[in-house]
């Protein structure tokens, strides 16, 4: 890739910086460790001598195998090297099932479907033609040193491994003469690429790939959660060069692979790479497949944050903007980077609105905006974006938005005014939506932003929030309160309060309510009222309005005929003053209603009274 001219003398790929390996160097995983044992050393254990050639064609009698195939068990590679041609590619390939006995008494040899079936290209088929193989073979699909019955020629050959000239010729055979061999599944659904990898053979690795075997050819019936392709399979349990080769090969292949598909998707395995990687791993790779710079950096590490979320984080990529590298930009937009993930906390653009100098996030936005336009169409993708905004203005303050406005080309004025209000107004928002999740410096340096820009009723309301939050949160509020207290606010704070049971909060506005006031009056008249207020201040667990309402001359033989379940509360509210407020009423204590007392306290009140009743009569 070519990288843009720049406006310092660090380049804008120092972004990364890696250590380039050659792909054939000394790193290149070494093929198995070929077996040397004499030839028909296999037969030999069934009791017959392959160099005698009676016994040769018993063996082949009673193993079942073609005559290539045996030679191949049978480490005979000079043999299986002369014997090899065209015409041994199709079903002699694979165990002849005219040996098996008849069926049913039926006089016919058994010729299994699965033969042919297993060449279909068809994929329910071919599905039906893998488990009719392994079926027929089951108990003898193994054998010796994991040799498999049933397998194509090219798979026995990597199992072995057969001799290097060997499987070369073989491998060039099926690419010229039958490349569906290079993809045919085994009896438990590998294909022959699958075979190479478990075998950590990188040179047969290379050759399937260069014959053109399919990197992202599915395996037949891998357990559930288990990877699928050879791709995914080499993600999780190869060496890195290993996968290197099959992500340049799979890159080929691919027509179009920007943008890279982060939700919901990992179509070539990045993030399961990365994810049991290094970050120096990451970078090796990225390095070596240029192609995919920019996914790789946004792939989280084992570290469990990915290369440009930390380059966010540390401060970095401000250092390198701020000194004027603008082209950074550009060189990113050409990395197909993916500024979101599908975890959202750990994408880019998210660290940046965060914790990244506002020019910083400026420039993400646009880069994101400008190259992902259609990204907008996807429903779940814009709800990210629209949360990670609200993340921005959450952590910014209103001379933040004076500079990210200052970055946006505008012809009128007028046109920064209307930012400045639509981004408060999105403050204003998203601290009502999360004002109880914000600890409290975050929480603060919001409420101080959008303080001065709100009108008198958004202040009270976050002030009646504030109250029925906590203490600090009231008494933040309450130091910046700049306008009168809305009397409609007052009673509504006073009747939430109390079934919130917020003595504070209550108490504050009971202090300030007109209705409170009122009530106390028509009380002092001798008026039969309050009891509404009355319920309130007992829900609430003020002791204060509580005693405050009976001085006014509650009539409290009222309120307990309404309901005993008051006595359960005055109890717990105030078991030591009980007694006194209960004095000179007509009342009866019952079990029940010492169950409906809530504290110990309360309960030992109301059972204190009603065995002093008892004693009584």
């Amino acid at each position: 890739m070519s990288v843009p001219p720049v406006t310092t003398a660090q380049p804008p790929n120092n972004f990364i910086i890696t250590t380039a390996v050659n792909p054939t160097s000394s790193t290149q995983t070494p093929p198995p460790e070929l077996r040397t044992r004499p030839p028909g050393w296999h037969a030999q254990l069934f009791g017959f001598d392959w160099s005698k050639r009676s016994d040769h064609h018993k063996y082949l009698i009673k193993s079942g195998l073609p005559v290539v195939h045996a030679a191949i068990v049978n480490d005979d590679w000079d043999l299986a090297l002369e014997l090899i041609g065209p015409d041994d590619f199709g079903l002699l390939w694979l165990p002849p099932v005219s040996q098996s006995a008849p069926k049913n008494g039926g006089t016919r040899l058994d010729a299994g479907a699965w033969a042919v079936n297993l060449l279909s290209k068809n994929e329910k088929i071919q599905n039906d033609g893998i488990l009719g193989m392994a079926y027929h073979y089951h108990g003898v699909t193994y054998t010796g040193e994991n040799c498999l019955y049933g397998a194509s020629l090219l798979n026995l050959c990597l199992l072995k491994p057969a001799r290097p000239d060997v499987l070369q010729h073989v491998i060039n055979l099926a690419a010229n003469e039958a490349p569906n061999y290079l993809n045919l599944p085994d009896a438990v659904g590998r294909t022959p690429l699958w075979v190479a990898i478990t075998n950590e053979d990188q040179a047969s690795v290379q050759l399937l790939l260069k014959a053109g075997a399919d990197p992202l050819q599915d395996c037949k019936f891998s357990a559930e959660g288990e990877p699928k392709s050879p791709l995914s399979f080499a993600a999780k349990y190869a060496k890195k060069e290993i996968f290197r080769d099959l992500l340049l090969a799979t890159v080929d292949r691919l027509k179009r692979i920007a943008p890279y598909e982060f939700f919901d998707a990992d179509p070539l395995s990045l993030k399961a790479w990365a994810s049991v990687h290094s970050s120096e791993d990451v970078l090796w790779l990225a390095d070596q497949v240029q192609v995919l710079i920019g996914p790789l950096l946004c792939c989280k590490d084992k570290s469990g944050s990915s290369y440009f979320y930390r380059s966010v984080i540390d401060g970095s990529l401000d250092t390198m903007l701020a000194k004027g590298n603008e082209d950074l930009i550009e060189w990113l937009r050409e990395l197909d980077m993916p500024i979101f993930s599908d975890d959202i906390k750990s994408s880019p653009l998210y660290a940046a609105a965060s914790n990244a100098a506002v020019h910083t996030y400026y420039k993400l936005v646009d880069f994101f905006s400008s190259s992902n336009k259609a990204v907008f169409f996807n429903m779940k993708i814009h709800e990210i974006y629209k949360e990670i905004e609200e993340q921005f203005v959450l952590s910014r303050t209103s001379k933040d938005f004076d500079q990210y406005l200052d970055h946006i080309p505008r012809s009128l004025p007028a046109s920064k005014s209307i930012g400045k209000k639509i981004l408060i107004d999105n403050q204003f928002k998203a601290l009502l939506k999360n004002e109880d999740k914000l600890n409290f410096d975050d929480y603060a340096r919001t409420v101080k932003s959008v303080w001065p820009f709100i009108t008198d009723n958004e202040k009270n309301h976050l002030f009646i929030n504030a109250v029925l939050s906590n203490d600090s949160h009231m008494e933040l509020v309450f130091s910046l309160l700049d306008c009168p207290l809305n009397l409609n606010d007052i009673e509504e704070l006073m009747f939430e309060a109390s079934f919130k049971r917020n003595t504070a909060a209550f108490e504050f506005a009971a202090d300030r309510s007109f209705a409170m006031g009122e009530v106390l009056e028509s009380l002092r008249a001798e008026n039969n009222t309050g009891y509404q207020m009355f319920q309130m201040a007992l829900l609430a667990g003020s002791l204060k309005w509580v005693e405050q309402l009976i001085a006014a001359g509650l009539n409290r033989q009222q309120v307990i005929a309404k309901s005993s379940s008051f006595m359960s509360m005055l109890a717990d509210l105030d078991p030591q003053g009980l007694s006194e407020k209960l004095k000179g009423l007509n009342y009866t204590i019952t079990q029940l209603t010492i169950d409906h007392a809530r504290t110990e306290a309360g309960k030992q009140a109301l059972t204190a009274l009603m065995n002093k009743a008892k004693n009584n009569s």
